[in-house]
């Protein structure tokens, strides 16, 4: 599916907190607290860096491990909107609703009108005002049922990847990970961790979503037909799925009440059959959705026939995909059915009789065979 909605975080992905951080440190290291453990600002912004590494909250961290009873506040006048921003969420704001998910201060939206970007965003989703903070999942939920979106119609962009990415993969939202400030210092531990894209700045996300919005993404699944969380599939990188992983093709054989067989022809330009007859309506299923779900929107998508139910006739392993075949039966007007461009060019219904007497070459789906021989 298409990305409907940017979200983005604020601190290190459209505002430059370094200016915060040093200031900060320099404060607490100014307190009697750390005087008496003989720390320096350095000292304290590592302990910032080492806790960010080992994805643990930022000042938090430091603030325990020390016991510091007095602590150097967060001052927001020390923040720094990064120069590209205002273009690059203007371009954006063109195409797509932009959204805020943070942990922020009181005061966000005043922040962002000062910065001159406010206009942009139609949900501003704050831990302040919603009182859950990142990473947990609650924001995220909360921010797509404003948005009105699913998660996959969704693109959160964040610096972190402990609060940002990986709560909205594990959403089934597409991810960019934009590695400014502390956040750049997280490593990924798994391949299941990856965000969609990763950039260095802001000036390289338009590019990136637009990627995103041409990719066609797939749940991955294990021989067993188990999805494997975590773990997203893109088409355009058939060649590099892992052995042992598989996409799911779903298949839909289509029969009308009167008993006749719809059969499609592959558009010349497809590079796999052309020309040739098929059996099925069908494709692979999209990130996010199930079987059954990714066998409605293909029938839809290359007939027009909208079905309410499906039968669910068998499933079998290829080399990187699993196939899941469907029976529809349909009433519709045998004129009705619409061609996709660029799949299909044309179609027919045929009995049952004379489908089974079609010779592969010209019959893409043969598989298909047995189901209509039972239902004969």
């Amino acid at each position: 599916m298409s990305i409907k909605v940017i979200f983005f975080d604020v601190g290190y992905t459209l505002v430059d907190e370094d200016a915060v951080w040093e200031n900060r440190c320099r404060e607490q290291a100014e307190l009697q607290e750390a005087k008496q453990l003989g720390l320096s600002a350095q000292d304290i912004y590592h302990e910032i860096e080492k806790a960010t590494i080992e994805r643990k909250p930022q000042y938090r961290t430091v603030v325990d491990k020390y016991k510091f009873k007095e602590v150097a506040p967060y001052r927001t006048e020390f923040e720094k909107m990064y120069e590209e921003a205002p273009v690059v969420l203007k371009a954006l704001s063109e195409k797509y609703e932009l959204g805020i998910i943070a942990n922020q201060l009181d005061g966000l939206k005043e922040r962002l009108e000062a910065f001159g970007i406010l206009k942009y965003f139609k949900y501003i989703i704050s831990s302040w005002d919603v009182q859950v903070m990142k990473p947990d999942i609650r924001i995220f939920e909360y921010a797509l049922d404003k948005a009105n979106c699913s998660p996959s119609e969704s693109c959160m962009i964040g610096d972190r990847l402990d609060n940002d990415i990986l709560p909205a993969k594990s959403l089934g939202m597409k991810t960019i990970w934009i590695k400014q400030g502390f956040g750049a210092l997280q490593k990924l531990l798994s391949r299941t961790e990856e965000p969609d894209y990763t950039i260095e700045k802001l000036s390289e996300l338009c590019d990136k979503i637009e990627r995103i919005n041409k990719m066609e993404l797939w749940d991955a699944y294990n021989s067993n037909f188990e999805k494997i969380e975590g773990l997203t599939l893109i088409r355009e990188e058939q060649d590099k799925i892992p052995q042992g992983v598989y996409h799911l093709v779903c298949e839909i054989l289509v029969r009308h009440t009167d008993g006749t067989y719809l059969l499609m022809k592959r558009d010349p330009t497809k590079p796999l059959f052309p020309n040739m007859w098929e059996a099925t309506a069908g494709g692979s299923a999209l990130k996010g959705e199930s079987p059954v779900e990714g066998a409605m929107r293909e029938l839809r998508e290359e007939t027009g026939i909208k079905a309410e139910t499906l039968e669910q006739l068998d499933w079998s392993l290829g080399k990187t995909c699993i196939h899941c075949r469907y029976l529809c039966v349909t009433n519709c007007a045998k004129d009705s059915i619409k061609l996709q461009e660029g799949e299909t060019c044309d179609y027919r219904w045929v009995s049952a009789e004379e489908v089974l007497v079609m010779p592969e070459s010209e019959l893409v789906g043969w598989q298909m065979k047995k189901h209509i021989h039972l239902e004969k």
